[in-house]
């Protein structure tokens, strides 16, 4: 089990870590090993750094990092428990990371097309150009990564209503998703998002167009898509 100071949030006496040090750090306290920290575990996590009042800050870490609402942060929702710890719990991060090490990141989440989302990952936070995300970069990074898991909820909601399976939206599909929030005149708003969203003018909304899709959404429809 880590060590820890008694001067704050310290992690094996340091305040600052790296990305793998931190996952490493917080696997200590998975105790069912089912590689998900719930809000007992993260609780845990939080008492062993001497920050105070760590049943509440655990309430507000699975608030802020629990994507998908299942009451878990499981790996892919790691950056965001990350920037917490940073914003919570006095935990500063350190070193480089250049686009392999991005690459491998993602693909330890079992995201779709790593090594592209690497590049787009270091072209959005990298703001000096060397080709290197430093710890002055990192925020970027984050801002980058809730960004994607947002959009990957939103598809997964999304696709409970493609009901021919063909992985594009149509305008009597996004009619229903509609519907299903309840908002007003549902007809009239699925035919301003086909507009909307549909670049390509096939009357359908592809994967390429989910971005528009969701922007639509937030504007038009009350949805408060959270990172």
């Amino acid at each position: 089990m880590p060590t820890y100071s008694r001067k704050g949030a310290h992690v094996d006496g340091k305040r600052e870590m790296t990305l793998d040090e931190f996952k490493e750090w917080i696997r200590g306290f998975d105790k069912d090993k089912d590689g998900r920290l719930s809000r007992d575990e993260l609780r845990e996590a939080i008492r062993a750094t001497r920050a105070w009042f760590p049943g509440w800050k655990a309430k507000r870490g699975i608030k802020a990092a629990d994507v998908n609402g299942d009451g878990f942060i499981d790996d892919t929702e790691i950056m965001v428990l990350m920037e917490f710890a940073q914003k919570n719990l006095g935990i500063r991060w350190f070193s480089r990371i250049n686009r392999d090490e991005l690459q491998e990141a993602i693909r330890s989440t079992r995201a779709w097309f790593p090594n592209w989302k690497a590049k787009r990952g270091v072209k959005a936070a990298n703001v000096n150009g060397d080709g290197l995300i430093d710890d002055c970069e990192i925020t970027a990074l984050m801002e980058f990564a809730e960004k994607r898991v947002a959009l990957h909820g939103f598809k997964e909601w999304v696709k409970q209503f493609d009901v021919d399976k063909d992985g594009r939206m149509n305008r009597d599909e996004l009619r229903e998703a509609i519907r299903s929030t309840g908002a007003w005149f549902p007809g009239w708003k699925a035919n301003n998002g086909v507009k909307s969203a549909d670049a390509n003018g096939d009357g359908f909304i592809d994967d390429s167009e989910i971005t528009a899709l969701m922007e639509f959404a937030e504007k038009n429809l009350s949805i408060k898509i959270m990172p």
